[in-house]
């Protein structure tokens, strides 16, 4: 099987990695790296950062239709992508819009780690599943799913 992770992303942030209008979120920020280059699964999480729906990017990313097949993903894999870097915030505005120099995650503030994605391609159709933190190792069954939606996908 096609070496694969995923991380789980609130709402609205894992619809703006979904998205494909230009503009769309292409660095995820982390409070820590990963060694993986490859696949990566978008999973929706079931969270929400209620807030984020003021953020101007995400305003300008949201899906007006009701019903769109990103709304229907919580608690689901949701886009499947390439991460093709993963680094320290470097300097003030590092991968701007989307790149944050801090992450505040369950545990502290710190530096914000960017996971770079690139060729992200939302599911059809999403594939229910638990989430995790961090980057996890999705069930193959799930794999599988995901990645018969997308052919090109085991290929990279």
């Amino acid at each position: 099987m096609t070496d694969v992770r995923a991380i789980t992303v609130r709402r609205p942030w894992s619809t703006c990695i979904a998205s494909t209008q230009p503009g769309a979120k292409r660095i995820e920020n982390r409070g820590a790296g990963t060694s993986h280059r490859g696949i990566l699964l978008i999973h929706e999480g079931q969270a929400v950062t209620a807030d984020a729906y003021t953020d101007p990017r995400v305003v300008a990313l949201l899906d007006p239709e009701p019903g769109s097949h990103i709304a229907a993903g919580v608690g689901a894999v949701i886009a499947v992508a390439n991460l093709v870097d993963v680094h320290d915030r470097a300097e003030h505005g590092c991968c701007s819009p989307w790149g944050e120099n801090w992450h505040s995650g369950p545990r502290s503030v710190r530096w914000a780690v960017h996971l770079v994605l690139a060729d992200v391609r939302p599911l059809p159709r999403p594939v229910p599943c638990r989430g995790a933190l961090g980057v996890w190792t999705p069930p193959e069954t799930v794999v599988a799913q995901a990645l018969w939606q997308i052919p090109q996908a085991v290929t990279r």
